[in-house]
């Protein structure tokens, strides 16, 4: 019982935590969108201050950052990167956000994603794709046949009785 009760008052603490970030997420978009468009030039270190200050608010910070600017293709990349570098773990988060703020630079964000998967020695980053097959260590694991049903030994034991 008393695990239970702990168990729920952690989940419930971790929850109003996650709730309490999420909304100071438009306010933090407010910011980015305010210190962007006073200094344009400085937008990729602006970027990587506030998403490193904020990282579960990277992908708004991208899309404000893409919106105050004007942002052409390459500029869109280069914000990405600059996010993404900012806070690896919310990579994912940040392509989402400048896909949908910025659809028609969808080369430049799938570049500036495989160049810091490079940077982070995944597969994706060392040939563009990811090879299901790949084990850690580069080595290969043998896949061993799964016997048939026909291999199976079968005994009047074993059989189910047939009825008519």
């Amino acid at each position: 019982m008393k695990n239970t009760i702990a168990l729920l008052a952690a989940l419930l603490t971790g929850s109003a935590a996650f709730a309490a970030e999420n909304k100071a997420c438009p306010t933090v978009e407010e910011t980015a969108k305010t210190e962007i468009t006073k200094a344009p030039e400085d937008v990729l270190k602006l970027v990587s201050k506030l998403v490193a200050q904020n990282e579960a608010c990277a992908g708004e910070v991208v899309k404000a950052a893409i919106i105050a600017t004007d942002a052409d293709e390459a500029l869109v990349g280069q914000i990405v990167e600059a996010a993404a570098t900012a806070a690896p773990k919310m990579a994912s988060e940040i392509a989402s956000y400048a896909f949908a703020t910025a659809p028609d630079a969808k080369p430049a964000i799938v570049a500036a994603l495989n160049k810091i998967s490079a940077e982070n020695g995944t597969a994706q980053g060392q040939n563009n794709k990811v090879n299901p097959i790949d084990f850690p260590g580069g080595r290969i694991v043998p896949i061993r046949m799964i016997p048939s049903v026909r291999s199976a030994q079968l005994s009047p034991e074993n059989v189910p009785a047939v009825t008519k």
